[in-house]
């Protein structure tokens, strides 16, 4: 009996030190805790309602960048996508945020791109934008229901 019990809480402690992994999913599954709904005004913005469809809490990660990428024959191209004014002391935010059963998180794209240009007779570099062209492209998020798992989701959408 003793060496069941010692067996079973050498294998509980082998279980819950491991590190944390990493899985990538190329293609939405029903099963994914989070869906994200993609709403488009063609001349201005897309907003994404991200929903954690699941029984129980998960957490987002690098929930502060929006993450978009354009689909160029068969690879995708990462968007520039400022998430910090040019030149602004930005605090480190945090890692995740946690996101309960049944809640959405918001996220908005103004349809471009943007980065920072060269100080030029300016004491902060200047903000370069340019708009998207039409495409396909999807957004990323990066999920786990624990801070050690983290879970990659897609969702594909067009601009026209």
């Amino acid at each position: 009996m003793h060496t069941k019990i010692a067996l079973l809480l050498t294998l509980a402690l082998l279980w819950s030190c491991s590190p944390r992994q990493a899985v990538n999913k190329s293609i939405p599954q029903n099963s994914d805790p989070i869906n994200v709904e993609v709403n488009i005004d063609t001349n201005s913005s897309a907003e994404f309602i991200i929903t954690n469809q699941s029984d129980s809490l998960i957490k987002i990660f690098r929930h502060y960048k929006l993450e978009i990428e354009k689909q160029d024959g068969d690879n995708w191209v990462p968007q520039r996508i400022l998430h910090c004014p040019c030149g602004a002391p930005c605090a480190k935010p945090a890692e995740y945020i946690d996101l309960k059963a049944g809640k959405n998180l918001v996220k908005r794209w103004n349809l471009e791109e943007s980065w920072c240009g060269e100080k030029i007779n300016k004491p902060v570099p200047e903000t370069i934008t340019a708009s998207v062209t039409p495409g396909v492209y999807r957004i990323m998020i990066l999920y786990g229901i624990t801070e050690r798992e983290t879970n990659t989701f897609y969702k594909e959408f067009t601009i026209k």
